[in-house]
């Protein structure tokens, strides 16, 4: 039976109902989680007991209401190959909290294209997922739309590829006002990426952890990228440009992020920006001597659709700040321009990125982002659930959730 009490809706609710409800579900099964999210209402928790199981159909949840587990290590969903639980018709000032729950891909062989378990359609102006395990898989979160809100203290352990948004396509991104350090983005904070040659997947190389195409919007903080146990071809974050399948990403923030692999021996490319702004600063990279510098800070022009050959292509690489990043110890003094065009010479240094922090005489037109301050840490959506003690995990080596290898028993 269904138990029903009255909690605070402070404590544990983005919607905020003043009479918000804790429904704890008779078990982890997709009939018994089914059923509480049903009898649910705006505002209200729906607990999910320890348990393991298998779930073989959807679970949408279109209502903004916290789904909460007992912990990575107790409550585990099991599926394979297919999305199980989409979050879409939610309103979009309302949100909703996902939160300690483990989902393990049982398939031997991967989909392409990715299969993604656990996807949310927006439009949401507030949503958050956290302190969930991810084992194997493609893609095991997937945003569509216009996302503002925060992924945080997650652990991808042996995906084929962790985190893909894709935005609202056409224009809209591009039309809304691009201001950085803002909570008008998806915020990707505080999470382990962990990846050894256990990992499998369709194609001889590892995908990026953090994937963006269509006018998404995101800022990658403080994560982690635990890659020192794979050999193969690997990557690691990815933005698109103005290519046959969508818009670049009109603004994308990397910073404080730890990115190590000490074995592998091969890559398809670092970070990827291939189209928009974007300020990357601070990351640290403790990498494999084979994998030297040169695709480290990739920058490409992939305009697509409407490129006429003259500069400046729609949606290219345009006021991108690259500083402070360390490779083995040392600053990183330059990026590699991988241009597509037939031209050539779309992406300059000093018209259209810059080695140095954004300031009075840089950028187009000058002084685009002078006095750049980046967002408040933690997320403020993460502060307000978890209190201000959130913030002492301010370190590139912190936020990492418990893991003890159940889900791959």
């Amino acid at each position: 039976m269904m138990l029903k009490s009255i909690i605070s809706a402070i404590a544990c609710c983005i919607a905020g109902s003043v009479n918000a409800a804790t429904i704890t579900a008779s078990s982890v099964t997709w009939t018994d989680v089914s059923n509480a999210v049903e009898t649910a209402s705006v505002g209200d928790t729906v607990q999910i007991p320890a348990g393991r199981a298998i779930w073989t159909a959807q679970l949408t949840v279109g209502k903004a209401i916290n789904l909460i587990g007992a912990g990575t290590n107790s409550t585990v969903i099991v599926y394979s190959n297919k999305m199980i639980m989409l979050f879409s018709g939610i309103a979009s000032n309302l949100g909703f909290r996902m939160s300690s729950i483990a989902f393990s891909n049982s398939a031997t062989a991967l989909f392409n294209p990715p299969q993604c378990p656990v996807t949310v359609n927006g439009p949401l102006l507030t949503f958050r997922i956290d302190r969930c395990l991810f084992h194997k898989g493609q893609s095991p979160i997937r945003g569509n739309l216009q996302l503002e809100g925060v992924i945080d203290h997650n652990y991808f352990v042996n995906c084929e590829s962790g985190i893909y948004l894709v935005g609202d396509g056409t224009n809209k991104s591009w039309i809304r006002p691009i201001v950085t350090g803002t909570t008008n983005t998806t915020c990707i904070e505080n999470n382990w990426f962990y990846l050894d040659d256990n990992f499998s997947g369709p194609q001889a190389s590892h995908n990026q952890d953090i994937y963006q195409q269509d006018g998404a919007r995101s800022t990658a903080r403080y994560n982690v990228w635990d890659h020192n146990g794979y050999s193969g071809y690997d990557s690691f974050y990815d933005s698109h440009g103005l290519w046959v399948n969508g818009q670049a990403q009109p603004l994308c923030e990397f910073y404080f992020n730890l990115i190590t692999n000490g074995i592998a021996n091969n890559w398809s490319g670092g970070t990827d920006s291939r189209g928009g702004s974007a300020l990357w600063w601070s990351n640290t990279f403790v990498l494999s001597t084979v994998l030297n510098q040169t695709y480290l800070l990739d920058l490409r022009e992939e305009a697509v659709k409407g490129y006429t050959g003259a500069w400046p292509s729609p949606q290219q690489v345009s006021n991108t700040f690259l500083w402070g990043n360390t490779f083995n110890g040392a600053i990183v003094t330059n990026a590699f321009v991988n241009d597509d065009s037939i031209q050539g010479n779309m992406i300059l240094q000093n018209r259209d990125y810059w080695m140095s922090v954004p300031n009075s005489t840089n950028g187009l037109p000058l002084g685009v982002y002078a006095g750049y301050s980046p967002l408040v840490y933690p997320h403020p959506l993460v502060t307000a659930q978890d209190g201000p003690s959130s913030a002492i995990a301010k370190s590139q080596t912190s936020g990492r959730v418990s893991f003890s290898g159940k889900v791959s028993q």
